[in-house]
């Protein structure tokens, strides 16, 4: 394996690592603030990632990579349009 390959397979697995830390830190601040849909989200998400990811069967192995990474950067995207919504809210009741 070539050193690009290498560094490519460390930088997905910090990235992974990164998200899936994420999700729990997420987990725990919407818990407290007891929005279950978010806390649902937060669970569910790295569930569904998990399991297409480790899916004992090879075949569709590819298919299944760009569903997790659908799933992960759709939960990003919604994660940030909401904190975005919040802070305009915000914005426009302090103005």
């Amino acid at each position: 394996m070539s050193w690009h390959g290498i560094l490519h397979e460390v930088g997905f697995a910090v990235v992974s690592l990164s998200w899936f830390a994420a999700c729990f830190v997420f987990l725990r601040r919407f818990a407290a603030l007891k929005r279950r849909a978010w806390v649902a989200a937060c669970v569910l998400a790295p569930v569904a990632v998990v399991v297409l990811v480790a899916w004992p069967d090879l075949d569709g192995f590819s298919v299944r990579l760009v569903v997790a990474s659908a799933i992960q950067f759709g939960f990003l995207f919604a994660l940030a349009a909401d904190l975005l919504r919040g802070r305009q809210e915000a914005g426009s009741r302090g103005a």
